[in-house]
């Protein structure tokens, strides 16, 4: 199978590419578990940004405004989870089945959409105590679902089977093609792809993407610098 045509670029230097997966059974069941690491790993994290930065603490300066402390968040975060769930001083390599990259990757992501939240709490905490009162009854019929003013546009929460369907591992920059139809992933060994990639063996690859499109469909995204 060709490279699928539709590579394009995502910014300045650099290009993507979507293929598809031959995941083994074994493969499958190793997605599954760092699946259900990740799911475990936001609700943790959402408990800790709302109970250190949420509603109580709007006074409190959050320090994933920016790119580095979104960073420091995202470490915080995963340091505190590897020593309340495995009673580890870091991301225990032999335990978790989601590579630190991942875990961190998604954490960068989840600091920086906290920030988003956070300054539409704080927009609404300039409302009345009436306001408040009339936003969760739904009074002006903008509120159907009679969330409380410090729920709107809370992050989601993992659970009544909502779960995450992708992992995404950020890598320094490096070959990741060493074979025509094979790609090899850290902290998941070499996956096997349906298309010819001899093309990208000389490639750079800074950005790998697993997502499950169905129970047994899964493609691999690969950012590449140009």
């Amino acid at each position: 199978m060709a490279l699928p045509s539709q590579t394009g670029p995502v910014n300045t230097g650099e290009s993507y590419v979507t293929l598809h997966l031959k995941m083994t059974q074994t493969q499958i069941g190793h997605f599954q578990e760092s699946v259900e690491i990740e799911n475990s790993l936001i609700n943790f994290a959402n408990h800790y940004l709302e109970k250190t930065y949420g509603c109580k603490h709007l006074t409190r300066s959050y320090p994933a405004i920016h790119e580095r402390g979104r960073a420091g968040v995202a470490e915080t975060i995963l340091a505190k989870y590897a020593a309340e769930t495995w009673h580890q001083d870091d991301w225990p390599v032999a335990t978790a089945v989601l590579p630190r990259q991942a875990a961190k990757a998604l954490m960068i992501k989840w600091a920086a959409d906290f920030a988003l939240f956070l300054t539409q709490l704080r927009v609404a905490n300039r409302m009345t105590d009436r306001e408040k009162r009339d936003f969760q009854n739904n009074a002006n019929h903008d509120n159907p679902r009679h969330l409380a003013w410090y729920h709107q546009g809370a992050l989601p929460d993992m659970s009544h089977g909502r779960t995450m369907n992708s992992i995404i591992i950020d890598v320094q920059p490096q070959c990741l093609v060493p074979e025509a139809h094979q790609v090899r992933v850290p902290g998941y060994g070499t996956l096997s792809v349906e298309e010819n990639i001899n093309q990208l063996r000389t490639k750079h690859v800074k950005k790998v993407i697993i997502k499950r499109r169905a129970v047994n469909n899964f493609t691999l995204q690969l950012t590449i610098i140009d």
